[in-house]
C-alpha cells in the first residue's frame, strides 16, 4: 500500500455516496403501515384496515 492509503486507513474516513429519502403514503383508515427500514417497503403482514 502507498503512504496515502495508509494515512486514509488510519483516519478511517467515511464518504457517504448516497442519501435516500422516501415518502410513504397511506389512508387514514390503515393501521400498522410501517415501512421496513431495510427494504423500504411496507410489512404487509402487519397492515390492516380499521
Amino acid at each position: 500500500m502507498g503512504a496515502l492509503d495508509t494515512k486514509i486507513g488510519k483516519l478511517a474516513l467515511v464518504i457517504p455516496l448516497a442519501h435516500e429519502k422516501d415518502v410513504f403514503l397511506f389512508g387514514k383508515n390503515v393501521k400498522n403501515a410501517v415501512p421496513d427500514g431495510w427494504r423500504g417497503t411496507y410489512d404487509l403482514s402487519r397492515v390492516s384496515v380499521k
